[in-house]
């Protein structure tokens, strides 16, 4: 039998998917703000109000594509609270994946 290692996971290590450290304007319950990263499958930001964990939050992201201005309007799950200074981190995950995977098609 494999022996279990004696330290916790990192939090790298417990993520579902890969992060991207991007700032991106975003509005939380109506509070404009930033996100500190993001992935398919969360976000998080640092905001000035006080959240729950297992509360849920509705997002709005804008971002630009192709020269347009797009907002994508989806709700998150808060799942870690941090204390930064006065402020509050929150790491949330999304009910719905941002991004979903192309699936490619093959002919034969």
């Amino acid at each position: 039998m494999p022996s279990q290692p004696s330290f916790p996971a990192s939090p790298d290590q417990l993520r579902a998917a890969e992060r991207f450290d991007a700032a991106v304007p975003l509005v939380v319950d109506g509070e404009s703000i930033s996100t500190r990263n993001i992935s398919d499958s969360g976000v998080y930001f640092e905001t000035d109000f006080e959240q729950k964990i297992g509360s849920v939050v509705s997002l709005t992201l804008e971002f630009q594509l192709g020269g347009t201005r797009q907002r994508l309007e989806c709700r998150a799950e808060v799942v870690r609270i941090d204390r930064i200074n006065n402020r509050v981190g929150v790491a949330a995950r999304l009910q719905e994946p941002l991004f979903s995977p192309v699936k490619e098609e093959i002919a034969i």
